[in-house]
């Protein structure tokens, strides 16, 4: 866990310190920090500190987005909404497809571990 902190807090300063401005580049760096957003919480997949931290990060670029690129609040916390949603969905069918995974092989396992 203390790696995985560790991770969602270099993220953030990340996305606090990448340069945006109101012109294309805005859009690939918005598309570079979901980009990595989305690696991190698929590489950690622990809701515990998961869903926190994805959104304090939210907050942070909804932040940046305001204040830097001059984006109304709403349009920015929306965004960051559906963003956050996307995430969090995304790692949990990683985590369910993962669990049943490894749910089938130790029943498969224990089924021939019997015929034995």
């Amino acid at each position: 866990k203390i790696l995985q902190c560790a991770v969602y807090v270099l993220v953030a300063v990340f996305i606090y310190g990448c340069p945006s401005e109101s012109d294309a580049g805005a859009i690939m760096w918005t598309a570079l920090t979901t980009a990595v957003r989305f690696a991190v919480a698929v590489f950690f997949v622990d809701f515990s500190t998961g869903i926190p931290a994805q959104s304090i990060i939210s907050v942070i670029e909804a932040y940046t987005l305001c204040t830097r690129d001059q984006q109304p609040l709403h349009v920015a916390f929306f965004h960051q909404l559906c963003v956050l949603a996307f995430i969090i969905f995304a790692a949990g069918l990683v985590e369910l497809n993962s669990r049943s995974r490894i749910a089938v092989l130790l029943k498969s396992e224990s089924m021939v571990t019997s015929f034995r």
